[in-house]
Formats: structure tokens, sequence, C-alpha cells
């Protein structure tokens, strides 16, 4: 069932890197404004 292929998991942890990186920005944001 968990034998996903590797290219998928780079995607998902391309994604949340995403994800964290736009919730960072977020943060700058309110801290700058």
């Amino acid at each position: 069932m968990q034998s996903l292929p590797s290219s998928c998991c780079h995607v998902v942890c391309r994604f949340n890197r995403l994800e964290m990186a736009f919730a960072y920005e977020n943060v700058l944001r309110d801290i700058l404004l």
C-alpha cells in the first residue's frame, strides 16, 4: 500500500516546503507591517 514512487514523495516534499515558505512569508509580513 505504501509503495509510492519516489517522484511522488519528492512532489509532496516540495509542496510541503512551498506551504512552509508561504506561511513564513505571511509571518514576516505581519511582523514588518
